[in-house]
């Protein structure tokens, strides 16, 4: 089992959208490529990734454990 947890704060709530931040840059269409590679790593193995706020802190979780039987 590998578990990846950060928090940082923040001056303004970030709004979200299916489960992700939106950006806060002016560039929409060229930002968020980040979030997306480490969904994509999360996803190819079989991990789980929560974005949330509490208490002026975001907070990323990522969690892989390891499948016993394989």
């Amino acid at each position: 089992m590998a578990s990846i947890h950060l928090e940082n704060t923040f001056d303004k709530e970030p709004l979200f959208e299916k489960g992700l931040p939106n950006t806060t840059k002016k560039d929409h269409i060229h930002h968020g490529y980040g979030v997306k590679s480490m969904m994509k790593i999360v996803s190819k193995y079989q991990g789980t990734m929560k974005m949330f706020t509490k208490d002026k802190l975001f907070i990323l979780d990522i969690l892989f454990c390891k499948d016993s039987t394989t």
